[in-house]
C-alpha cells in the first residue's frame, strides 16, 4: 500500500498542475477595498480607480482621477474618465489594449469615490448648510432636504443658482418652481452648486395700516393689493375713521384716496396697494353737541359721508326727553370769526306735521339745545352753554 501510494503521489500533482495554472490564469478579483456603486454612476474627479488587466500586472494599477477628469494610464498616457461609468471606461481601454493585446481583459472598479455635495443656503431656507449630492437631484429635492422654505409664501423670497466655475448666477423664480408651472426652473444640480435662497426684506413684501383701524399692524401684502383686504386683515375701521380723507404713502409719497363707501360695498374697490405701502386712516375731527332735554346729551363725531338735521341730532342723542319742548329747539352755530347765530326750530311741525323744510340742517361744530317745559328744571340755553369748553365763544 505504500508503494502505490507513493507511485500515485506524482500522478496527483501532475493532475492538480492544470488545475494551478487555470487558478492562476483567472481574473484577480477586486480588493476588499473597493466599493459598490450603481451602475449608472459616473465617474468625478478625485476619485480612485482599480483597473485590473489578467495576465497584465504592469497594466493593474491603481489611479486617482486628476481634475481635469483624466487618468494616467500606463501605455495609452492619459485617459478621460470623469463622466463615464465603470462599464464605459473598461470598454475604452480594452478597446485600446486590443491593438497590442490578444483578447485583453479589462475589469474597472472604485476604490473610492469623491462624495459629491451641494450647499443650500439664505435666510429662507429652514436648515441650511451642505448637503450630499444624491443622483438625479434637482432644485426641488435639494430644498426639500433642506426642510423647505421658512417664509409662508414663494413670492416672499429670491432664489439663484451659483454653479461651480462660474461667475453667473441661475436665476430661480420660486413661485413657478413651487407651483410646477415652468419644469425648466427645476434645474439639475451638480457637484459643488450653491443654491442660495433669501428672504426679501419685510418692506418688498408687507404693507402696514395705521390710524383709526381695530388693529393697526404690519401684515403681508395681499396678491391682489386689494385695500379691502387690509382693512378687514386691521379688523376694520373705527367709528372715527375719516375714510374720505385715507392716503397711502408710497416711496416718500403721500397719495389721497377717498375710501368712504368701499367697506359696505358702494364703491368697487379699485384702489390698489404695493409691498411697502402705508394706508393711513385719520381721524375724524368733525363733531357736533346736542344738549339739553336729551336722553343722551354729550358731543359725537360728525358722521362721514351723511348730513345730519336737528331730527336725526335728537335722535342718536336718545330722543327727547319726556320734559323736553320740541317747539323750541335750538341750532347754535359758530361762524370762524368766533361769531355765533341762534335758530330756533318748531320740531313738532316737523314731527307731527312732517315739514321736513323746518328741519335744519348740523354742520360739524354745531350745538342743538332741546330745553325743557318743567319749570323745576332751571336749564336755560345759556346754562347748557356753560358746560362747553367753548362758552367763551358764545358771549
Amino acid at each position: 500500500m505504500k508503494i502505490n501510494h507513493l507511485i500515485l503521489c506524482p500522478m496527483l500533482i501532475l493532475s492538480l498542475a492544470p488545475v494551478a495554472r487555470a487558478q492562476e490564469a483567472t481574473p484577480t478579483s477586486p480588493p476588499s477595498t473597493t466599493i459598490v456603486v450603481p451602475r449608472n454612476y459616473r465617474i468625478a474627479v478625485d476619485d480612485v480607480l482599480s483597473i485590473r488587466v489578467m495576465n497584465q500586472p504592469d497594466l493593474s494599477v491603481q489611479v486617482s482621477v486628476l481634475p481635469d477628469g483624466k487618468i494616467s494610464y500606463p501605455i495609452l498616457g492619459d485617459v478621460k474618465v470623469a463622466g463615464f461609468t465603470t462599464e464605459q471606461i473598461s470598454r475604452r481601454i480594452t478597446s485600446a489594449l486590443a491593438k497590442r493585446f490578444v483578447r485583453p481583459q479589462v475589469t474597472v472598479n472604485v476604490m473610492s469615490r469623491q462624495i459629491d455635495q451641494i450647499s443650500v443656503i439664505g435666510s429662507a431656507i429652514r436648515t441650511p448648510g451642505n448637503r450630499n449630492l444624491k443622483e438625479g437631484w434637482r432644485v426641488l429635492d435639494a430644498l426639500a432636504d433642506a426642510g423647505g422654505l421658512s417664509v409662508d409664501k414663494p413670492g416672499w423670497a429670491t432664489a439663484y443658482l451659483l454653479r461651480r466655475g462660474s461667475t453667473l448666477p441661475i436665476p430661480i423664480n420660486l413661485v413657478r418652481l413651487m407651483t410646477n408651472t415652468d419644469p425648466n426652473e427645476n434645474q439639475p444640480l451638480k457637484a459643488g452648486d450653491m443654491l442660495f435662497i433669501q428672504a426679501l426684506d419685510p418692506s418688498q413684501i408687507q404693507v402696514s395700516v395705521l390710524g383709526e383701524v381695530a388693529a393697526p399692524r404690519l401684515m403681508p401684502a395681499p396678491e391682489d393689493g386689494s385695500v379691502l383686504t387690509v382693512l378687514s386683515t386691521a379688523g376694520g375701521p373705527t367709528p372715527r375713521a375719516a375714510l374720505s380723507r385715507a392716503s397711502i404713502f408710497r416711496r416718500g409719497k403721500s397719495i389721497p384716496i377717498n375710501l368712504q363707501g368701499i367697506t359696505d360695498g358702494k364703491i368697487p374697490d379699485t384702489v390698489k396697494m404695493e409691498p411697502g405701502d402705508t394706508l393711513m386712516i385719520p381721524s375724524n375731527k368733525l363733531q357736533y353737541s346736542v344738549i339739553g332735554a336729551v336722553n343722551s346729551p354729550g358731543t359725537r363725531d360728525y358722521p362721514e359721508g351723511e348730513t345730519l338735521t336737528v331730527m336725526t341730532a335728537i335722535a342718536r342723542s336718545g330722543g327727547q326727553a319726556r320734559d323736553a319742548n320740541i317747539k323750541e329747539a335750538t341750532l347754535v352755530r359758530v361762524a370762524e370769526d368766533g361769531t355765533s347765530t341762534r335758530t330756533v326750530i318748531n320740531m313738532e311741525e316737523v314731527l307731527k306735521k312732517g315739514d321736513t323744510s323746518k328741519d335744519i340742517p348740523v354742520q360739524p361744530g354745531d350745538y342743538v339745545f332741546l330745553p325743557s317745559k318743567d319749570p323745576k328744571r332751571k336749564f336755560g340755553i345759556l346754562d347748557a352753554l356753560s358746560f362747553l369748553p367753548y362758552v367763551q365763544l358764545f358771549r
